[in-house]
């Protein structure tokens, strides 16, 4: 992927960035923010890589979501980073961000 990219479409915010990482952290946290001020959940797409930089800015954007009583994600994490988020412990059986453990 060439072009690093964060916008809304089709009633979510599609974040298009090859890494959750240390090195996109600006990028990522600048597309959660305005999903959050925009209300709408984030999808990501060709995400290839994952690291702790990027599971605390997710899961700070999931517990932000949480506390507003809306869905953070729309449709399924990306692999890297439902494995990353597995070991943090925050997942339910259903592969999912739990709620309960974000409050």
């Amino acid at each position: 992927m060439t072009a690093t990219t964060c916008q809304p479409a089709a009633g979510r915010q599609l974040c298009a960035l090859p890494g959750l990482t240390a090195g996109h952290a600006q990028a990522l946290a600048a597309c959660l923010q305005s999903a959050l001020h925009d209300g709408l959940p984030v999808a990501f797409e060709a995400v290839d890589e994952v690291d702790l930089a990027g599971v605390q800015l997710v899961l700070a954007y999931a517990r932000d979501c949480a506390a507003a009583g809306r869905s953070a994600f729309d449709g399924p994490l990306p692999e890297p980073l439902r494995q990353a988020l597995a070991l943090t412990g925050c997942l339910n059986p259903s592969h999912e961000i739990d709620r309960e453990l974000l409050s």
